[in-house]
C-alpha cells in the first residue's frame, strides 16, 4: 500500500445495530466510518485504536491499522437502537478495553506527511494531553475532531446519555474542522457558532435536513440529497466528516466540500456497513444527477 496521507484516531467497535434493515452485527466506530470513506475516495489511509481479538480486521482491507495486534480479548461493543422518530438510544459493552491507553508508544513516525488528521472519539474517552501531542507531533495536518464523544457519559447501566461538555475551548482551539451532529446536544448550533471562528471551520450534520457550516461569523446552510430507500444510517455522519476533509483539503471550498460529503453521506445510506462501498466517480455522478 502506498504511503498513507491520512490518520484516524479513536474507537473501533462491533456495532449490535436494530435499525431500517432490522438486527445486524458489523464494525463500526467513527473510525471505521472515515476509514472506510477515505480508502473509498482512493486516500491511503491508517488508523490508531483498540481492539479485541474478537475484532476482524478484513473489514479494513487496505487500510493500515496500528497496533497490528490486539490490545484486548474484547473489542468495545456499541449498541444501536434506532426508534420510530430516527433517533437511537445507544448502550456500550466491554468499555474497559475502550481506553487509549492500552495502545503503548504510538510512534510519532504516524503522523509524519499525513495530510489529514481525524480524531474521532466515539466516547468521552481522550485527554487533551493525548490530543496536544498528537497536534504537535501532526506538523502541518489539517487536524480535524468529530467532537460526539465528548457529549457523552456511560451510565452505570451501560446506557450513553448526554452531557455538557465543559471547558471545551482550549481544546477546539487546536483543530482546523469539527464536525458534530444536530442530536449531540441540546444548544449544538450555538456551540458550533462559537467555534466557528478564528479561521476554523464548525459544521453541525442533519441527517436528511443536510447541513449547516459556521465560518468566521457566517452560516451557510446545504440541503441534503434525497434517498428513497435507506438500508442503514449508521455512521452517515462520519462518512459526510470524512468526506468533507477529503475535498478541503482538494479545493478549500466550504460549500462545494460540504455539497460532496452531503452526497457522499447519502450514497452510505443504501449499505451495510460491511458494504459500504463506493469511489470517488460514484459520488461526483451522483451529485450531478441530483
Amino acid at each position: 500500500m502506498t504511503k498513507e496521507k491520512a490518520l484516524i484516531l479513536g474507537n473501533l467497535t462491533i456495532d449490535h445495530n436494530l435499525t431500517e434493515r432490522g438486527k445486524t452485527i458489523s464494525p463500526g466506530g467513527s473510525a471505521f466510518f472515515c476509514a472506510r470513506t477515505l480508502r473509498n475516495l482512493n486516500f491511503p489511509t491508517a488508523v490508531v485504536s483498540p481492539f479485541g481479538k474478537d475484532f476482524d480486521k478484513s473489514v479494513l482491507e487496505n487500510i493500515s491499522l496500528y497496533p497490528q495486534s490486539p490490545t484486548s480479548l474484547e473489542t468495545l461493543i456499541f449498541r444501536n437502537v434506532l426508534l420510530s422518530d430516527k433517533k437511537r438510544e445507544q448502550f456500550v459493552q466491554n468499555l474497559p478495553s475502550a481506553g487509549f491507553d492500552s495502545i503503548y508508544g504510538i510512534p510519532d513516525s504516524l503522523f509524519s506527511e499525513k495530510k489529514i488528521v481525524m480524531v474521532a472519539p466515539i466516547l468521552n474517552n481522550l485527554t487533551y494531553r493525548q490530543i496536544s501531542k498528537w497536534k504537535e507531533i501532526s506538523g502541518n495536518a489539517y487536524f480535524v475532531l468529530l467532537a460526539q464523544g465528548f457529549f457523552r457519559k456511560v451510565l452505570s447501566s451501560g446506557r450513553v446519555a448526554k452531557r455538557k461538555w465543559i471547558g471545551e475551548g482550549k481544546m477546539v482551539q487546536m483543530f482546523d474542522l469539527i464536525v458534530v451532529s444536530e442530536e449531540d446536544y441540546e444548544d449544538i448550533d450555538e456551540i458550533a457558532a462559537r467555534w466557528g471562528r478564528d479561521g476554523r471551520i464548525s459544521i453541525v450534520t442533519r441527517a436528511e435536513k443536510g447541513s449547516t457550516i459556521y465560518s468566521e461569523g457566517k452560516v451557510k446552510d446545504t440541503a441534503a440529497f434525497k434517498v428513497y430507500k435507506s438500508v442503514d444510517s449508521t455512521g452517515a455522519g462520519d462518512v459526510f466528516a470524512a468526506a468533507y476533509a477529503f475535498m478541503y483539503v482538494r479545493t478549500r471550498d466550504e460549500v462545494y466540500s460540504a455539497v460532496f460529503a452531503n452526497a457522499a453521506a447519502a450514497m452510505s445510506l443504501r449499505f451495510s456497513a460491511k458494504e459500504l462501498q463506493y469511489r470517488y466517480e460514484d459520488v461526483i455522478k451522483f451529485m450531478k444527477g441530483r
